[in-house]
């Protein structure tokens, strides 16, 4: 079970970057999301490799982007008290910018990065010197940006952006996204209780069997349309339950790991790793799902964990880890706000995701899974800004 953590595989470029310096691309998919208005937490300590966890939420440069027909307005933030969203502003930035010119580059970046294309490291420049160039004297004493993304550059992997030195963006700093939920909706529950971290500590669900697997209670494997299984995925949840003691933690796999086992699980765990497949629903985001295992024919057991079941769940989660393709895909129905799987669980309670791009390899995405919960109890700390330094250190692993 690999949360596609990295692009779709390796590409290599001779000469896209500087100097002419072969480069191995391990797609950066992965990205944290976060819901929490508050996340400053406790000062991190160095990890083994010398490479120096950031501090706080003080370290961070809140910017938001606003797009237009002809311009891209860059709103930035900061706050000493480390409160994301209520960061005083420190300037606007307007960049000429067309808005068709600007979701067309977005939307090649993407492809190019899915095809193994060498020319995105091209491209990743140009849309660095578009996105961050005119504020990155900004960026030159902070240590965390923090990305409130606008229009079509919610599709967009900011921390692939190629900088004038040839690094990507992740290698220069802590890279999370702070979405606009229209709402807190996480620090609260539906009954206004405070959110209060649960006492079990992890749920892993993993390598359910879907509908058409389920034969005669039979497996079949090789069928057309039909998802095949995730052996990474199932070895990658006991991999984890075993880091966070079996005593704590609850282990779903395989024919258990049902819509029923899910909802009564996962509002109690302070982490939740969903490794399955999913199905992206552009025209109807509402029924976009994971794959869980059936049971007969009810309804409420299809199999479809859907965005719009998610929604009326109460999680009280750290962090969700939703290991399965384009986790982080957004789409807005008629009537309705702009949703999706990732955002369903913010919706639902969580303080963070963890979420997947496009497209994933599972064995290489099972890897930095493990790698990132190893860094997470190094560095020490709490809330989104730990993990998302967890996450740059593992992803720093993956590219170097």
């Amino acid at each position: 079970m690999k949360i596609r953590v990295v692009e779709c595989g390796v590409v290599k470029s001779q000469s896209a970057l500087t100097g002419g310096q072969s480069l191995t691309l391990v797609a950066i998919s992965l990205m944290l999301v976060s819901a929490l208005p508050t996340v400053a937490g406790k000062p991190l300590t160095p990890v083994p490799d010398g490479l120096r966890a950031e501090a706080t939420a003080r370290n961070a440069l809140v910017i938001e982007y606003h797009v237009r027909e002809d311009q891209i307005l860059i709103t930035l933030r900061k706050s000493e008290r480390g409160d994301l969203t209520d960061g005083g502003i420190r300037r606007v930035v307007r960049v000429p910018c067309n808005r068709t010119k600007i979701t067309s580059q977005v939307r090649l970046f993407r492809q190019q990065i899915v095809r193994r294309d060498p020319r995105f490291a091209r491209l990743g420049r140009v849309l660095f010197n578009t996105l961050i160039a005119p504020i990155q004297e900004d960026l030159a004493e902070e240590r965390i940006l923090v990305v409130r993304p606008d229009d079509s550059l919610a599709e967009l992997p900011f921390q692939a952006l190629v900088t004038p030195v040839g690094q990507y963006l992740i290698e220069t700093l802590v890279v999370l996204y702070l979405p606009d939920l229209g709402r807190d909706v996480s620090a609260v529950n539906s009954a206004g209780e405070e959110w209060a971290s649960p006492v079990n500590r992890l749920l892993a669900l993993g390598n359910p069997v879907p509908a058409g697997r389920l034969i005669a209670d039979q497996l079949v494997t090789e069928r057309p349309n039909v998802p095949p299984p995730l052996p990474e995925a199932e070895l990658e949840a006991r991999v984890i339950a075993g880091m966070h003691g079996h005593q704590a933690s609850d282990l779903v796999i395989g024919r258990s790991a049902t819509e029923k086992a899910f909802r009564e699980l996962a509002p109690h765990h302070r982490y939740i790793h969903l490794a399955t497949h999913a199905v992206s629903n552009a025209r109807d985001p509402l029924r976009s799902h994971f794959l869980l295992t059936p049971v007969g024919t009810d309804t409420e057991e299809d199999g479809r964990l859907e965005v719009r079941e998610i929604r009326l769940l109460q999680f009280r989660a750290e962090v969700a880890i939703l290991s399965a393709c384009e986790t982080a895909r957004v789409a807005k129905a008629p009537n309705e706000r702009a949703t999706g799987l990732g955002l369903a669980f913010l919706e639902a309670g969580c303080q963070s995701v963890i979420v997947n791009q496009w497209e994933i390899d599972s064995r290489r995405t099972a890897e930095s899974v493990v790698l990132f919960f190893e860094t997470m109890r190094k560095i020490g700390g709490t809330g989104p800004i730990r993990m998302a330094t967890a996450l740059r250190l593992t992803t720093l692993r993956s590219i170097k």
